[in-house]
């Protein structure tokens, strides 16, 4: 069986394609925050949990289908339970009190931020550019960091602190697709 899509030339394998999937799921997830403006975002937390459980499952299952073949394959696993924790916890708690939606978001934006630098180690140990996976995970460490804090997302608005936070989850899955070809042994 083929695991190849045919792009021109170029060969986009079902995985890169499912990475793409990813990022246009979180554009999404953007632009529902976005045209929550000048509203608590807690009108559609559980408008962007259902997309983010999709991400979350996606994520889970190209690491289950590719776990003798993907480099940094656990990391990427552990990405997308956390992802998946997080859009359960959006979808059930209908968050009445918009306040704690920074507080989620961040522990959730530190905790993949960790799995990001661990990932950027194993990579390298593979012998594979995996230095993105490095700046990407300080970014949401520091993001989630600041989501912590309370003036910060008091300051830019809740809105605008979950966009960044998934803008910032959008480019690990572009730098995914962009490595993928290096990160598997197909």
């Amino acid at each position: 069986m083929d695991n190849h899509f045919s792009n021109g030339g170029k060969k986009i394998s079902w995985v890169q394609l499912s990475f793409l999937l990813c990022i246009i799921v979180l554009t999404v997830c953007i632009l529902i925050t976005l045209s929550d403006a000048g509203t608590l975002l807690s009108t559609s937390a559980h408008t962007i949990g259902i997309p983010l459980l999709a991400v979350g499952a996606v994520t889970m299952i190209i690491a289950a289908v590719k776990k003798s073949t993907l480099k940094g394959r656990m990391w990427l696993s552990a990405d997308g339970a956390a992802t998946a924790v997080l859009s359960v916890v959006l979808i059930l708690s209908g968050f009445k009190q918009a306040g704690a939606l920074p507080f989620y978001f961040g522990v959730w934006e530190i905790a993949i931020g960790i799995f990001k630098l661990a990932e950027s180690r194993r990579l390298k140990r593979e012998k594979v550019s995996g230095e993105g996976f490095l700046y990407i995970g300080i970014a949401e460490i520091i993001s989630g960091t600041a989501l912590l804090l309370r003036p910060v997302d008091r300051l830019i608005g809740y809105n605008i602190a979950v966009v960044i936070t998934l803008a910032i989850q959008m480019s690990a899955y572009a730098l995914r697709y962009y490595l993928y070809p290096a990160m598997t042994e197909e």
